[in-house]
């Protein structure tokens, strides 16, 4: 079996609001990154932050286009 990498945005409402001096939030995207590898599967999990130029959109194309690579045996220490 290969190797395989994928992204998805999930949206999570926030109950009432979040706020903080930058301002409130009523809903969360995350980005879930996951990669399975036969029966074995891992998983993590970001919040992109407009302030450092991210966008879930953005985080999940440059995850997805890492998906190639790592079903071609990319490994942690040459990613």
């Amino acid at each position: 079996m290969s190797v395989q990498l994928s992204a998805r945005m999930e949206r999570w409402p926030v109950a009432g609001a979040f706020t903080i001096a930058r301002g409130s939030v009523t809903e969360v995207t995350t980005v879930v990154a996951e990669i399975t590898d036969g029966p074995f599967r891992g998983r993590g999990e970001c919040r992109p932050y407009a302030r450092y130029g991210e966008t879930p959109e953005g985080v999940a194309a440059a995850i997805e286009a890492l998906a190639g690579a790592v079903a071609g045996g990319l490994d942690r220490a040459a990613l």
